[in-house]
């Protein structure tokens, strides 16, 4: 399918020029304390700790402040990051800003991968991940006004939900105020709705006839699908990242034929298919955060009902052999066979996402001890509900 591959090619083409910061509505804390407000590239890398990339308004060039040139910025309602000195930290390191996770009596921070906590001007490092639990006399000692979470400081983990209801439950304790950020997104959000779409399949090796015709001529085969589309991801994790997979079916037909002196030999072969795309995405805000690119990388499974019409003809006398063979409902047998799917996602309200896609895939599989090569383009919209937990 040509313009599936053009469709491909204009994607990439046009998203490495269009390709923009998701700006969200904030601002900065100035070094004289003043606040500047406009609007913050959102950032799930690292580079969110070096540095903060402002906008006055969405119109403005943008303009890239580093630790050492603001006291702190803030995403309102997502995120606040403070220029603190942390005990521990490397003096290798450059200035930074930690991002406040839980801001309150006792406060959760985080610097890369260390979370601290700080009670009014002391703060104390927790660790990370990949540490020992010595983590658990430091809760102690400044949650200690709070006896009865003993047993949930016992139980915590060094992770930012685990410690987020952690200072949620002592906060309740002391009834002191708070502001959370990031625990009021979803845990998990799941997108689910139909997806129609055309694909265009070519196919070669066909072992079995090889002595009738020439396999790499199988005419493409243009079929349209339709099934379920699911996509799930965790807001508390990643805005951007996702996983997806699809429900779908088809129907396909490949024709080939060899004309010889005194007869044609025409070989006809039709399935039925399952089909089970699943794929790992990612999402890139295009400008102004309307419309959203998006990049999947994955494999699909096929399950297959094969009818093999085979039929030669003998010009001369008009005689004429058909055979006709149906199979069962039998599963791939190779691998997965790897896509790249490249498209455009649209948020209609709160709830409804439309979605366009263009996939490329190739690769093989067996049916009947024969060695089928196939390459599919395909293009396919589909509407969704969001579902939130």
């Amino acid at each position: 399918m040509k313009f599936v591959s053009i469709f491909l090619f204009i994607s990439f083409l046009l998203l490495s020029k269009i390709y923009a910061q998701d700006y969200r509505s904030g601002f900065v804390i100035l070094e004289s304390k003043d606040t500047l407000r406009g609007y913050i590239a959102f950032r799930e890398n690292d580079q969110r700790f070096n540095s903060c990339i402002f906008k006055g308004s969405i119109e403005e060039d943008a303009v890239e402040f580093g630790a050492s040139q603001l006291l702190g910025y803030a995403i309102n309602g997502e995120a606040l990051f403070l220029r603190l000195k942390l005990p521990e930290s490397d003096p290798a390191n450059k200035i930074s800003f930690s991002e406040v996770l839980f801001n309150g009596r006792v406060s959760l921070l985080k610097s890369y991968f260390d979370f601290y906590i700080q009670k009014g001007n002391n703060i104390a490092r927790l660790g990370s991940k990949e540490k020992n639990r010595g983590y658990i006399s430091t809760l102690k000692n400044y949650l200690s006004d709070c006896p009865e979470i003993k047993v949930e400081i016992e139980n915590s983990e060094i992770s930012d939900y685990s410690l987020l209801q952690l200072l949620n439950r002592y906060t309740q304790c002391i009834s002191g105020n708070t502001q959370i950020f990031n625990i009021n997104k979803p845990k998990f959000k799941f997108v689910v709705g139909p997806i129609v779409g055309v694909s265009d399949k070519t196919l070669k090796g066909y072992a079995t006839t090889a002595k009738f015709i020439n396999v790499n001529q199988f005419s493409k085969s243009t079929s349209p699908f339709a099934g379920i589309s699911l996509e799930a991801s965790s807001p508390r994790r990643s805005d951007y990242w996702f996983a997806n997979i699809d429900l779908l079916w088809g129907a396909y037909s490949f024709k080939s034929l060899r004309i010889q002196p005194n007869e044609v030999f025409v070989v006809i072969f039709d399935y039925e298919a399952i089909f089970l795309p699943v794929s790992i995405g990612y999402r890139i805000p295009l400008i102004r955060n309307s419309v959203k690119a998006i990049f999947e990388m994955g494999g699909t499974m096929q399950f297959i009902s094969v009818k093999e019409n085979f039929m030669q003809t003998e010009i001369g006398t008009g005689n004429r052999i058909d055979i006709d063979r149906k199979q069962p409902f039998v599963p791939l047998r190779s691998a997965f066979t790897p896509f790249l799917s490249v498209g455009l996602s649209k948020s209609i309200g709160k709830k409804i996402t439309l979605k366009l896609k263009g996939r490329f895939e190739h690769g093989g599989f067996i049916v009947s001890n024969d060695n089928l090569l196939q390459s599919t383009a395909s293009i396919n919209i589909s509407a969704a509900y969001q579902l939130t937990r």
